[in-house]
């Protein structure tokens, strides 16, 4: 296992280098020795392998050169897109993100435009069928990366490395989260448990009432919003994804690049309403 180094969040310049010579005519950051001599910048999408509530890391980041990695079902996994540099910048840091996803929910006015593309196919008797993954809050930040699994073993000391580090969701299909959401209200709704005294259960069946209306007939992004609150599990399976750069004007390597695809499979490890379901109805404690 190594460390590799990612984007710095606060930008300094080499000692001995001129600002005027950290950047091109473009605005594109010098490398030294020249971006690309000695290896071209590749781009791998990684993932951490992960079990269990609440969320444990059993391994470093990975990527599937092998066997797909493995995740809970009740977990979202941490996905890392990082372009490796084997030449290093005289200028370091980036102003804004140096690598973005359009469908980075973290930051949906993002206002720089995306450079990666992802595509995420579910595997399932032969075939790959595009699903609507989800992209939400940003990971857990830096780890380190099992080389013994990894590419980047076989190629030259990375000199620097921008990345981008979100959760990745497989949600189920609307028509499925819904009939579960609603289950999952109205048996709440005939045994709130004890937690919830006798004169509060009118109040409870009100807002559950509500919560059913706006799931089956109001507006779509409240709708969206309650069946996100409620249901947070990842629909168990295989899936695919296919990452790939894509420079903007700005970006110090002008060429497309395409990561190995990575692979997760979704290990069932328990039901994510019944575990809400005994949080929610256990016996409450009362302060002394």
């Amino acid at each position: 296992m190594r460390w590799v180094f990612f984007a710095m969040a606060l930008p300094f310049l080499v000692p001995g280098v001129q600002a005027q010579d950290a950047a091109d005519e473009d605005g594109r950051v010098v490398f030294t020795p020249p971006l690309g001599s000695i290896h071209s910048p590749v781009l791998f999408c990684r993932a951490e392998v992960a079990h269990g509530f609440p969320f444990v890391v059993d391994s470093p980041l990975a990527a599937s050169t092998d066997h797909p990695i493995e995740a809970s079902n009740l977990t979202r996994p941490d996905v890392q897109f990082a372009l490796h540099y084997f030449e290093a910048p005289l200028f370091y840091g980036v102003h804004g993100r140096a690598l973005s996803l359009r469908e980075d929910e973290s930051i949906p006015d993002d206002p720089r435009a995306p450079n990666v593309e992802v595509e995420v196919f579910r595997l399932a008797g032969g075939r790959r069928e595009k699903v609507g993954a989800r992209w939400t809050t940003p990971g857990r930040g830096l780890t380190p990366v099992d080389i013994s699994r990894d590419p980047l073993r076989e190629l030259p000391p990375v000199q620097y490395t921008a990345e981008l580090g979100l959760q990745l969701w497989f949600p189920a299909e609307e028509s499925v989260r819904i009939a579960s959401v609603e289950e999952f209200l109205a048996k709440l709704e005939r045994d709130p448990g004890p937690g919830v005294k006798p004169e509060s259960r009118e109040s409870l069946h009100k807002s559950l009432e509500q919560e059913r209306t706006i799931m089956r007939d109001g507006p779509a992004d409240e709708r969206r919003m309650l069946l996100d609150y409620w249901d947070r599990g990842n629909e168990p399976g295989d899936y695919e994804l296919d990452c790939k750069y894509r420079p903007r004007r700005s970006d110090p390597w002008q060429h497309e690049l395409t990561a190995p695809p990575l692979r997760i499979r979704v290990i069932y490890e328990a039901d994510p309403f019944e575990l809400s379901y005994k949080s929610f109805t256990a016996p409450r404690k009362t302060p002394n």
